[in-house]
This record gives C-alpha cells, sequence and structure tokens, in this order.
C-alpha cells in the first residue's frame, strides 16, 4: 500500500514537471515572435530613413534623396527634372536608387519589402504616387513598416510627401 502511493507521488511529480516545460516552450516560442517583430520594425524604420538621408552625387553637387531628389519629383510629377545632370528625372533616380540600397541590404538579408511614396496636400487623403516592392507584403503574414516620413514639399505650398517603407519575411 505505502509503495502504490509513492508511485503514484512519483506520476504527480512527472506530470506537474511536463506542464511546467510544456508552458516554458509555449513562452520561449511567443519571445522569438515578439523579437522577429521587433527587428523588423527597427529594419524598417532605420532603412526608410537612410534612403531619405542618403546623398547622391551628381556631377555639380551631391544632394540629398529625401529633401531634394524625392521633393523634386513629387513638385514636377513626373515632367522634366533633370534634378541631379543626368539621363534620368529626379523620379526615375529616386526609384532607381533606392531599387539599388534596398536589393543590396534587405533583400540580401532574406527578407522583402514595399516602399510606398504618397503624395498628399493639407486636409486631403494622400494619393499613392510611387511604390517600389520585391513582393506584395501586404499579402504576407509577417510584416511591419517604418509608419509614415513625411516631408514638407517646398515653402508656401500645401504639398507633403510620405514615405513608408514595409519590411516582410
Amino acid at each position: 500500500m505505502r509503495g502504490q502511493q509513492e508511485i503514484i507521488g512519483m506520476v504527480i511529480i512527472v506530470i506537474m514537471i511536463s506542464i511546467g516545460f510544456l508552458f516554458f516552450a509555449k513562452f520561449a516560442i511567443d519571445s522569438e515572435t515578439d523579437k522577429s517583430v521587433f527587428v523588423r520594425k527597427g529594419l524598417a524604420y532605420s532603412t526608410m530613413s537612410a534612403i531619405l538621408n542618403t546623398e547622391v552625387e551628381c556631377r555639380t553637387k551631391a544632394m540629398s534623396m529625401g529633401e531634394q531628389i524625392l521633393e523634386d519629383c513629387l513638385i514636377m510629377a513626373g515632367g522634366d527634372s533633370n534634378t541631379c545632370d543626368s539621363e534620368l528625372d529626379a523620379c526615375e533616380l529616386f526609384v532607381d536608387k533606392s531599387s539599388k540600397m534596398l536589393d543590396e541590404t534587405v533583400l540580401q538579408w532574406g527578407k522583402h519589402y514595399e516602399l510606398r511614396v504618397y503624395k498628399t496636400s493639407v486636409g486631403s487623403d494622400p494619393e499613392l504616387f510611387y511604390q517600389i516592392k520585391s513582393k506584395d507584403c501586404m499579402r504576407s503574414r509577417d510584416y511591419d513598416s517604418s509608419g509614415m516620413f513625411s516631408l514638407n514639399l517646398g515653402e508656401g505650398n500645401n504639398l507633403l510627401a510620405q514615405t513608408m517603407l514595409i519590411i516582410c519575411d
């Protein structure tokens, strides 16, 4: 009788330890998910910031991708803007340089991207102006964005450029 009680006690202890391991495994898996979300968000934010702050060497001077090239692109709206004294207009230059930067970084690290540029004015809804993507990230289950980066397009007008980078697995 006493031996049976000891065996039952051991079985209960083994069951409790097993349940403890199950809880530990569940929380360990969830923390990996949180870490990957944090990595995607940080990568999206820092990459978008780097693109907008990058200076492109032109024939006569260095120009900022965000404040000068993207601004010129949106103000001229695809018109003839020879921003960088090159064959490309401002929009083509922005798309070309951004695509190269994203392909050489984000894509090489095994992630996909979607860069969106919106043009808006004060009091109106943003209008999608450009979209550069390696994959349709909005169809992916695991994606995060940089949030909107806003640029004022020149003095005296109410135009804004809003950019957002979406990173997905």
